[in-house]
């Protein structure tokens, strides 16, 4: 889809805030310290995503150094659905576990932490999904979006674990349970911060304010990490862990932590990154490859009969694809690509094995996906997610047709009058000559990149095309040089390009958008222009400032 040009304005001035202590978080840490002296039974309740994952093994890691040993509950993606399982209350009932810790879950299960507290079990959520109607009873809510003073909303599961984590090992927790707990030393907790960033990237929360912070420090950590499991999966990924950034998270860790519970169980990605034994890290991080290259020839599988459902519907305000054979697990990567590629709300749904409608959504700004089908709730018997992903279970098969066309309704409302033509935005204009040595050492204060803090794109008009080829294993990839016609001149790398190769020639005068990299090689240093888009500059261009 072609897409319009546009520029931004200078950016204004940032201020930061102070974060106040929240009532809850002082109410959790009471509790989960009279939990750990009085010897009782915890349990820490997860989420099968890399964010819920690494979570999980946040607290537990706290509750370890603290004495205790929690039993672990992450449920299967499968069968067990997202959030809280009403099957668990028997797991609790016969571990005669008094609390339970839910991380990156729990928000949205207001039957099943009343079926808990029913039985004499204690519950802490710890969440950052959106709060529905009506608020679980649980002994503490630890949320952002509940808290109008906390100024960071955009906060990961992890992240909401950490400040928990955090809160317990605060000094005054320390001063006031030194005779009865044995404390880990002072800055423990910053070895969690690795996790913390992976949690951040994997589940795409915008890199800003507190978040951004969390995610700068946790590059620092996850570079020089203890973790035995991620060492061996960034081995097993080829990932250079001097070159390591959020690109390497987004697209290399994040994806194959995700394999575990999209095609089995996550709790191989937990076990991976608890484990300390050297030959168990090495194996599970060569299941975790083999399972997310399984993963992705299922799921282009999936997204080509997708497309092909959603021919001639482009044009709809939401458009929907649904196959009883598709696998719940992967309709969520299924329905990002579409919403892509159309620039439409995008809905996909499969069954599972239980014989449930399971399906998964995304959405464009402008229309909140998690907010509509709220307003379908009676189609539904259990949904959640943020503003644009989202994911539910349909009461019966029946009601698809009426939930696809409220789902219609809601979104032509929602979107009526806007322009639905993607834009692409540019940070700013360049000249070539400015993209120099010190222009990279300003790009790299700005790091690290992510949703809300995308990396800076430049328009970079009049290039003259001084040298092109292709590279890569297939030749996909376009590769030359540009000049300003003076001194200066600049590699340029364009992947999946292959082809621009074929219409453009040497001499061509060129506007690019590009983003400036640092390209290393043996010990060699240069910069390097990762195309983005281009147009001949004698070409009729659409850009707006």
């Amino acid at each position: 889809m072609e897409k319009k040009w546009k520029v931004l304005p200078k950016a204004g001035k940032t201020f930061r805030n102070q974060f106040p202590e929240l009532d809850p978080l002082v109410k959790a840490v009471e509790r989960i310290m009279k939990a750990i002296i009085g010897k009782e039974n915890i349990m820490v309740y997860g989420d099968y995503d890399a964010d819920g994952v690494c979570a999980t093994v946040v607290l537990v890691s706290i509750l370890r150094e603290l004495g205790i040993k929690p039993h672990v509950h992450i449920p299967f993606r499968e069968s067990e659905g997202y959030g809280l399982n009403i099957k668990v209350v028997d797991e609790v009932s016969e571990k005669h576990i008094t609390l339970i810790i839910t991380v990156d879950c729990g928000i949205a299960n207001v039957r099943e932490i009343e079926a808990l507290q029913k039985i004499g079990a204690d519950v802490v959520v710890t969440d950052h999904h959106n709060p529905q109607d009506v608020l679980p009873a649980a002994y503490a809510l630890i949320n952002p979006k509940l808290d109008e003073k906390y100024p960071t909303k955009e906060i990961c599961g992890t992240g909401v674990a950490y400040k928990l984590a955090q809160a317990m090992l605060s000094e005054k927790i320390r001063e006031k349970y030194k005779d009865e707990l044995k404390f880990p030393s002072i800055g423990f907790e910053k070895w969690l911060l690795d996790l913390v960033a992976i949690g951040t990237v994997a589940d795409m929360v915008e890199v800003i304010g507190e978040s951004r912070t969390l995610v700068k420090y946790g590059m620092i950590v996850l570079k020089k990490t203890r973790r035995l499991g991620l060492l061996a999966l960034m081995k097993a990924s080829k990932i250079d862990i001097h070159k390591l950034n959020t690109f390497s998270i987004g697209f290399q860790i994040g994806p194959r932590l995700n394999a575990a519970g999209r095609m089995g169980h996550a709790i191989t990605s937990y076990e991976l990154l608890i484990t300390n034994d050297n030959v168990e890290a090495q194996n599970l991080a060569l299941d975790l490859n083999e399972k997310n290259q399984k993963r992705q020839k299922m799921s282009n599988v999936m997204y080509l009969g997708a497309m092909k459902q959603t021919a001639g519907h482009e044009s709809d305000p939401v458009v929907f694809a649904k196959d009883d054979a598709w696998s719940p697990p992967l309709v969520g990567l299924v329905a990002g690509k579409v919403c892509e590629d159309l620039y439409r709300p995008c809905v996909v749904i499969g069954k599972n094995n239980e014989g449930k409608i399971v399906g998964s959504g995304r959405s464009i700004d402008g229309f909140d996906i998690t907010w509509a089908l709220g307003e379908c709730k009676e189609f539904l018997s259990r949904y959640g997610g943020h503003a644009k992903a989202c994911g539910f279970t349909l009461k019966e098969d029946g009601m698809y047709e009426n939930f696809k066309k409220k789902m219609f309704s809601l979104a032509n409302k929602s979107l009526h009058g806007k322009n639905l033509t993607p834009e692409f935005i540019i940070d700013t204009k360049a000249e070539l000559v400015d993209i120099n040595w010190e222009f990279m050492e300003t790009m790299e204060k700005l790091e690290p990149y992510g949703q809300g803090n995308s990396e800076p794109k430049f328009l970079v008009q009049n290039c003259k095309l001084v040298s092109l080829n292709t590279v890569g294993a297939s030749s996909s990839h376009l590769k030359g040089s540009v000049s300003d016609g003076d001194k200066t001149q600049r590699q340029i790398i364009g992947f999946s390009m292959i082809e621009w190769c074929k219409k453009l020639k040497v001499g061509d005068m060129l506007d690019i958008v590009c983003i400036p990299l640092i390209n290393q090689w043996n010990g060699n240093r240069e910069i390097q222009l990762k195309i983005v888009d281009l147009r001949l500059s004698d070409s009729e261009l659409r850009i707006t400032d």
